[in-house]
């Protein structure tokens, strides 16, 4: 049987299905009964880089954004399974081809919830994905595309500095904080220019004792 990171993200997305099915058979509250059809529950797999996207009305999986890069390209280099060899965490992202997230660390939503910000510990970047179409946004179409490899290209994210932790929107959903390891500043992002995809959404900065005095 030939593995694949596809059948794999599959079979984790079972078996998270699986334990999140003992849910229903608990009495069900009030505050239950009120969600709603296009309620969702997005979790960080910090391990794989992805988030599991969860209906909250089932507990059932109902999709996994990815947020690495492999399966790109039908080329053994860009495969995640090279060999038939499944790699570790630590040999999968440090393969040399290997340009996704790594460590997802931390997701928020956007004030009118059609954003999730996550950031990558490893790779120093935050992903804004689109909760409506549950995709990154910068990602393009994969004019490799096939059968056994994924349909786009991952974007690289937004550069924002060591470690970033705890991604923050503004009230007003134009800004995106993210606080910097070991620095004395917070990254601010553009989320306009974040979701065109223009060089504006390059991440400044902000003293912190600067951006303590500052309400939103």
């Amino acid at each position: 049987m030939t593995f694949t990171r596809r059948s794999f993200l599959e079979a984790s997305a079972a078996s998270l299905a699986a334990s999140a099915a003992i849910g229903p058979a608990i009495a069900q509250s009030p505050a239950a009964t009120a969600t709603q059809a296009e309620d969702r529950v997005l979790i960080c797999n910090e391990d794989s880089n992805t988030l599991s996207v969860i209906d909250p009305r089932t507990n059932a999986v109902e999709t996994a954004v990815n947020l690495t890069s492999f399966d790109e390209d039908p080329r053994p280099p860009f495969r995640f399974v090279t060999g038939g060899t499944m790699p570790t965490h630590a040999a999968m992202i440090h393969k040399p081809l290997y340009h996704g997230a790594i460590a997802i660390h931390g997701a928020a939503p956007s004030p009118d919830n059609t954003l999730i910000a996550t950031t990558g510990r490893g790779s120093s970047n935050v992903y804004l994905i689109d909760t409506r179409i549950k995709s990154v946004i910068g990602n393009s179409p994969n004019p490799q595309a096939r059968d056994t490899t994924n349909k786009e290209l991952l974007s690289s994210g937004i550069l924002i500095g060591r470690e970033p932790h705890e991604p923050t929107f503004s009230r007003n959903g134009k800004e995106l904080w993210v606080t910097v390891r070991g620095e004395d500043r917070i990254a601010v992002v553009d989320v306009a220019a974040a979701r065109e995809g223009r060089p504006a959404a390059a991440a400044t900065s902000r003293h912190k004792r600067d951006a303590s005095r500052q309400t939103r």
